[in-house]
């Protein structure tokens, strides 16, 4: 009885061991998971700063003016800082720039 009690306590660790291994990579995948949730959030963050340096005054205050641009920035303007929403914002409000013109001269809002 000594021996069926011996093996039935290592079938009963072997189990245990076997349970723990699949908690331990349940627990990889998800933190896996949140590091890859992360890595995609910075490279967005960090696409829309180098995004909002490069655009100059003026093409911030053209580009504004147009309705496909206003209609994007309404729905995704929260992807910017605070202070480059308000400033964009501003523009649109006050509608202070000339319409934006193609490379033949031609106003955009003109264009069919």
């Amino acid at each position: 009885m000594s021996q069926h009690q011996g093996l039935r306590v290592s079938e009963i660790a072997e189990i245990i061991g076997a349970i723990t291994v699949v908690i331990g990579l349940i627990f990889v995948g998800y933190e896996l998971n949140q590091n890859t949730k992360i890595q995609r959030v910075t490279a967005t963050q960090t696409l829309v700063s180098e995004y909002e340096r490069a655009l100059d005054v003026r093409q911030i205050r053209e580009i504004s003016l147009l309705p496909g641009v206003q209609q994007w920035w309404s729905v995704r303007s929260d992807w910017f800082s605070d202070d480059f929403q308000k400033y964009v914002d501003r523009h649109i409000a006050e509608g202070d720039a000339a319409a934006p013109v193609d490379y033949t001269g031609t106003e955009c809002s003109t264009i069919s």
